[in-house]
């Protein structure tokens, strides 16, 4: 945009709170939004035009309009939104179509040793025989396997939470079929048959 037109953005997109970065080149500038914050304002975009106008934008096929609704579409993971803390440690829950494990980056061996070495201290030598560990670029990665977090109830609980959060926050029909089959996996057995 030019950089006359840049007092009426910087107006509005102060008064809707929307966190950006111009970066100015000559008579241009241009506006950078952080992702969650484009995404924030797309989807407010989309939110206050009326339907019959959002339908002839629609008709329209404007490559600008398209953009906007396919940033508002996206799904952001906001950092720590799925992790859950074992022995004081942060672990990401991870789940694939039809598994869920547990899994911690650690950069160096020294690490590995420490957690292990937490987890021995409240689970025991049962729990540590069955957890994974192998190389991944940089890091050592710790994994808890799904068998492992069924048969320990924090961690069921903590596992369950998260899936919950995801299940509320995702659109993708099928991403939220494959946390219904795992929330079913982790149920405890009397209340298995309340999820169907």
């Amino acid at each position: 945009m030019s950089n006359r037109k840049r007092r009426e953005w910087e107006q509005l997109l102060n008064k809707l709170g929307i966190r950006w970065n111009p970066r100015e080149s000559g008579s241009v500038t241009y506006i950078c939004f952080y992702s969650s914050y484009a995404v924030e304002l797309a989807r407010m975009i989309l939110n206050t035009l009326p339907p019959v106008l959002q339908g002839l934008l629609d008709v329209m096929n404007l490559e600008k309009w398209k953009t906007i609704k396919e940033i508002a579409a996206l799904e952001l993971n906001r950092r720590g939104e799925s992790q859950v803390i074992v022995a004081g440690i942060n672990f990401s829950v991870r789940f694939t179509k039809y598994t869920v494990d547990l899994r911690h980056k650690a950069k160096s061996n020294e690490e590995v040793k420490e957690v292990l070495r937490r987890l021995k201290s409240i689970y025991g030598d049962e729990f540590i025989s069955q957890i994974n560990t192998h190389e991944s670029d940089e890091y050592e990665v710790i994994v808890i396997p799904a068998y492992v977090i069924e048969s320990q109830n924090d961690l069921r609980v903590k596992v369950t939470q998260v899936l919950c959060r995801k299940y509320g926050k995702t659109k993708d029909e099928k991403k939220r079929q494959d946390i219904v089959r795992i929330l079913r996996r982790l149920a405890p057995t009397e209340g298995a048959a309340a999820v169907n």
